[in-house]
């Protein structure tokens, strides 16, 4: 994955941006910025701060990314023993004993397989950190974030929309009498990121009144 920031202050030189994760330097066609710098990490948000630039990419762009990079990883499908036996004489498999045992199945979602040989790459995928957890650091990026997933989850008409939004960013137990704010705390929020969703909230139902989304 990569993540690319702006640099309003100073170009790029030494001393000048982070270290850690530096991918590359582009030009800046729209001459907005004295330079683009490319990570393959996100910066934090004393990073973004302390040398003066800006994210440029949203909360919909490390998605995106996130399902490209999850559509590359060597899984394949199957729900019947024909289906299977086409997908393993891809493989140049077959169903016998032999060849079965050079197959695992993901236990935790229906007929999706891999071959054994391929665990390697899905431990390194699944054991890497998630992106998204220093990027909700972020209360500008969260708001964006928490505004995106009340749409997607039709927050205004939803009696359990604070639930089905909050569980979007982490594990949350639904109790009907909770609220945003016991959600997020539960996952581990602090108040800043709390105060995020309350201006998405209110962004968001104000928006949904303004273009009669009811």
């Amino acid at each position: 994955m990569e993540f690319k920031y702006g640099m309003r202050l100073r170009g790029f030189s030494i001393g000048c941006q982070p270290r850690d994760g530096f991918i590359r330097r582009e030009d800046d066609d729209s001459g907005k910025y004295h330079d683009l710098i490319i990570y393959d990490r996100p910066l934090t948000v004393e990073e973004v701060r302390n040398y003066d630039l800006d994210r440029l990419f949203g909360y919909t762009d490390i998605k995106k990314q996130c399902q490209e990079e999850f559509n590359k990883l060597p899984f394949f499908y199957a729900f019947s023993d024909k289906q299977l036996e086409e997908e393993l004489a891809k493989r140049g498999l077959t169903l016998s004993k032999d060849d079965l045992k050079k197959v695992s199945r993901l236990s935790s979602v229906p007929g999706t397989f891999f071959l054994k040989e391929d665990t390697p790459i899905l431990q390194e995928y699944y054991n890497k950190p998630d992106p998204m957890d220093e990027l909700m650091k972020d209360p500008g990026f969260a708001e964006t974030a928490f505004y995106y997933e009340m749409g997607n989850h039709e927050y205004h008409i939803n009696w359990q929309a604070d639930w089905d939004v909050c569980s979007c960013f982490g594990s949350c137990k639904y109790e009907e009498e909770k609220d945003y704010r016991d959600y997020l705390k539960e996952i581990g929020f602090g108040d800043e990121i709390i105060l995020a969703y309350k201006k998405a909230r209110a962004r968001f139902l104000h928006d949904a009144d303004e273009n009669g989304w009811y």
